[in-house]
């Protein structure tokens, strides 16, 4: 195992450019601050739930108008996806052991090393840890043909951990993107469990708004060198050649309605300080909050089948907990990944289900889940709801793919990765508690002023 890290850290480091190239590509490049996000040009923002009636604008009517769309697809996906039970996977080891340790960081790094010529999963799936603990569901494509996975009993006996998981998920053979493409040529009925196209349009433009008022902060934990903190990519120009070269900041916005500060674990829970970091930046994640409201309750609906207790029990904690009400929970808090690479990890403050989903225009970006070799074509739409902080992941190399103009409606390239969690210690507080009773209580901290 040693000499294979070793061989690995040599493939790592004669695959990155070497300092020389870093210094050279650093020099053309401006300072963040010097490479804002632009606003994009947004001509309306009609509710893409219901229709444009006053009455459909209500926080009341969007919810009821959401599960009217959403709750009958997401009923057929739990209805019709393949469940894949994963033999010598338990989630209390994954659970138990050491967060983002070194120990199981190598060898996760390693498992998809050889998993980079495997092509990726395309399609809707559940998997569950060999106690039927649910682990990861993905709402993507799903073919009408597609068989579902075959019984435990049916499955050739095989003994090696590596053969275990590879009898109990086939791989993606038959899953793959030219399969989906192959069934829709071929006139096999082809669904799509994702996230609908206008909705993520308009999100993508609601982000970016966002981040034109709130510029991202790339932190040096979350970079491999320093170029990564401002994105190259290229404008549409006259001819190839005459391509224009544009840059971006980039970084990661935390919009969580109620956590603890670092180090404080029995503080109060308050907003993360990107909710009201400046006087505009709080007005721009304001209306952020109120133009992604049913994207929001979109995932909320997928949530609902796919953990239905989980969903609940959030429910009630975030109602407990929320800051800003124009977003309908369940989850507490946001991460938006603007345009950055994402390494190896597990999500050190979750317990529970997360929901992870990317919009933009780029090539690569495959999603990676070692602990159970599950590699996933993770294109804009598709939504993953997992246990992220057991689970390892890493997203793949990815490239900004040049957007025309009369596509783009001024949103820039890149991937935006999107995150909605729920932190541990915040859940363990907000349990139990009534609606409004962290805003009302001061975390506990004096009386509810409602009484």
């Amino acid at each position: 195992m040693e000499r294979e890290l070793r061989a690995n850290r040599k493939r790592t480091t004669s695959a990155v450019e070497d300092v020389t190239e870093l210094r050279k590509r650093h020099r053309g490049q401006p300072k963040p601050k010097n490479a804002p996000v632009p606003a994009p040009t947004i001509k309306d923002f009609s509710p893409v739930i219901g229709g444009n009636r006053g009455e459909d604008r209500s926080a009341t009517s969007q919810k009821r108008l959401a599960f009217q769309a959403i709750g009958y697809k997401a009923n057929q996906w739990i209805e019709n996806t393949p469940v894949f039970s994963v033999s010598g996977i338990k989630l209390a080891a994954l659970t138990n052991r050491p967060k983002n340790s070194k120990f199981t960081k190598d060898p996760s790094n390693l498992v998809i090393e050889e998993m980079q010529n495997l092509e990726a999963d395309a399609c809707s799936g559940i998997w569950e840890d060999e106690d039927g603990n649910r682990l990861l569901c993905v709402f993507s494509s799903r073919i009408r043909a597609l068989p579902q996975a075959l019984p435990e009993a049916e499955l050739p006996q095989e003994t090696s951990a590596e053969q275990v998981v590879r009898r109990l998920y086939p791989g993606p053979k038959g899953r793959t993107l030219a399969d989906v493409e192959q069934s829709k040529a071929n006139n096999i009925g082809v669904y799509y469990d994702g996230i609908p196209n206008d909705l993520l349009i308009q999100y993508h433009q609601s982000a970016q708004l966002l981040h034109s008022f709130l510029p991202p902060v790339a932190a040096e934990r979350d970079i491999r060198h320093p170029t990564d903190k401002v994105m190259q990519y290229k404008r549409e120009g006259v001819g190839e050649e005459n391509d224009k070269i544009s840059f971006e900041q980039t970084g990661v916005l935390h919009l969580v309605h109620a956590w603890h500060a670092q180090g404080h674990p029995n503080g109060l829970l308050y907003p993360s300080s990107d909710i009201s970091r400046t006087g505009q930046g709080t007005m721009a994640v304001n209306h952020y909050f109120n133009s992604t409201r049913a994207l929001a309750l979109h995932l909320a609906e997928c949530f609902k089948v796919a953990f239905p207790d989980i969903y609940t029990k959030y429910q009630k904690a975030f109602d407990a907990g929320v800051w800003n009400e124009s977003d309908p929970g369940p989850w507490i808090g946001r991460a938006i990944v603007w345009k950055l690479p994402v390494l190896i990890h597990q999500d050190g403050l979750d317990d529970g289900p997360t929901a992870a989903f990317n919009v933009g225009s780029y090539k690569g970006g495959e999603m990676y889940l070692p602990d159970i070799r599950v590699k996933l074509a993770y294109r804009p739409g598709d939504l993953l709801i997992f246990l992220s902080g057991q689970l390892y992941h890493r997203v793949g190399d990815w490239e900004p793919l040049l957007m025309k103009k009369n596509q783009a409606h001024g949103l820039t390239p890149g991937r935006i990765g999107n995150v909605f969690f729920f932190p541990k210690t915040s859940y363990d507080v907000l349990k139990n508690k009534s609606p409004g009773w962290n805003k009302a209580t001061m975390t506990g901290k004096t009386a509810d002023y409602r009484m």
